[in-house]
């Protein structure tokens, strides 16, 4: 239950986010906000500002805004979606999407600011049993000072060495309880890139805050490599290269209370994560996702006339029906793995 509730509250978070983008965007340009809703359902409580009704409803899983004419009603108002020039349309559709990549970078510079980042160390934590480093007598503790003779002030040194070394004797020179010792050790080659030399060190990381300035710019730099990393891996399973292994909510519950049996930084880093996937998701060309009625914006803009509103319609009617018979699929295949 406790799980649940996280989920519920992340979720709902998440989902918040990304409606308010839309509808401040949406006020800015001019357009008639209807309804700001947290949650769908049954109403349980709600107020008028501005014209807008602000309501909570039952089920806070989803959030939606309803703007004048985004269905087609309303068209001849000034207040209209559909009034709008094409680039500020445009603009409320990627406000959205681009809530997600600016919440995903807060979340991560907040991490980076009061948690700190992980700064490895030259201090070997572990020497994996079985690998050339553990066999030459390498052991947690150890403070690597040089290597081949040459000294080394941080670990990405100690890789560099390592790695322009395959199948070459690496002496390590090491302090170990007030003595130096020198090691000579043997690597190997890496199983991932055999033109890399491999010896099985991990280094004991340290935790370092970053100031403000710092944090911002590494939380910009960090959302955009987990979008990266979350868009090679759908081009690899689209392509065949990888085995399609999605998860639905059933499974995001799931992940969501792994993350907090391990703490607050670990939930905050799993919804920082969970936000640019769906800034990148949302972006995709498919009907009923902003991206594509961004597709549709686009063609419009192409053309120099809007599509008829009833068939775009249609088509994201359509496209929202075969995204929930998935999301079905997929939430019977997380059950299925999580059971078994």
């Amino acid at each position: 239950m406790e799980n649940f509730i996280v989920s519920v509250f992340i979720f709902g978070f998440l989902v918040f986010i990304h409606e308010f983008g839309h509808f401040v965007v949406a006020k800015r340009v001019g357009i008639t906000v209807h309804e700001f809703s947290l949650g769908f359902g049954p109403k349980l409580a709600s107020f008028v500002r501005k014209g807008t009704e602000f309501s909570l409803r039952l089920l806070p899983f989803f959030s939606y805004v309803r703007m004048a004419g985004e269905q087609g009603e309303d068209a001849s108002s000034g207040g209209s979606f559909l009034q709008k020039s094409v680039w500020q349309r445009m603009a409320v559709i990627g406000a959205g999407p681009l809530s997600f990549f600016v919440l995903a970078a807060v979340l991560f510079a907040g991490l980076f600011a009061f948690a700190g980042v992980g700064q490895p160390t030259t201090v070997i934590q572990e020497a994996v049993k079985g690998f050339p480093a553990d066999a030459a007598g390498l052991r947690a503790g150890d403070k690597v000072v040089a290597m081949n003779g040459e000294q080394v002030k941080d670990w990405d040194s100690i890789v560099r060495v390592i790695h322009a070394n395959p199948n070459k004797k690496v002496v390590f020179t090491v302090e170990r309880e007030g003595r130096t010792l020198s090691l000579d050790v043997m690597s190997s080659k890496n199983p991932d890139d055999p033109t890399k030399g491999y010896v099985g060190v991990r280094p004991t990381v340290v935790m370092v805050r970053q100031n403000p300035a710092q944090a911002v710019i590494s939380g910009i730099i960090q959302t955009g490599a987990v979008t990266v990393i979350w868009a090679k891996g759908i081009i690899m399973m689209i392509s065949g290269k990888v085995e399609a292994d999605l998860i639905g909510p059933v499974g995001i519950v799931q992940l969501i209370g792994q993350a907090s049996r391990y703490g607050l930084v670990s939930l905050v880093s799993l919804a920082a994560a969970m936000a640019a996937n769906l800034g990148a998701l949302n972006l995709l060309p498919i009907p009923a996702l902003d991206g594509g009625k961004l597709l549709f914006l686009i063609v419009e803009a192409i053309r120099g006339k809007p599509i008829d509103p009833e068939k775009e319609n249609m088509v994201h009617f359509i496209g929202f029906a075969l995204m929930i018979v998935l999301a079905v699929f997929i939430a019977y295949k997380d059950i299925l793995r999580i059971t078994s």
